[in-house]
């Protein structure tokens, strides 16, 4: 793991825990008011937080050129959560 710092890892691995937080958050608030918009927002945010996860495990493996499908993985992720972001914006 010596491609990133220490202040660098902190930053990641908060990053991905306030995502499991706001997921968690969102969906409860969802569930309770049965909003289908608000639900469909988990699921792009779960995407998100697919991609942070893949791109945290290329770094932890040393980037290690075998493992470069995780950065299709990100890239494709990121991708999906965008769109279904916008849709989920565009029809509420």
């Amino acid at each position: 793991m010596h491609y990133l710092s220490l202040p660098n890892w902190i930053i990641h691995s908060a990053t991905l825990i306030e995502w499991i937080i706001a997921i968690e958050i969102t969906w409860q608030y969802a569930y309770r008011n049965k909003s289908k918009e608000i639900i469909s927002l988990t699921y792009a945010m779960l995407i998100a937080f697919i991609s942070a996860s893949s791109a945290c495990t290329w770094h932890i493996f040393n980037n290690l050129a075998y493992l470069e499908w995780l950065v299709i993985l990100q890239s494709l992720s990121t991708f999906m959560s965008n769109m279904l972001l916008l849709l989920t914006l565009s029809f509420s």
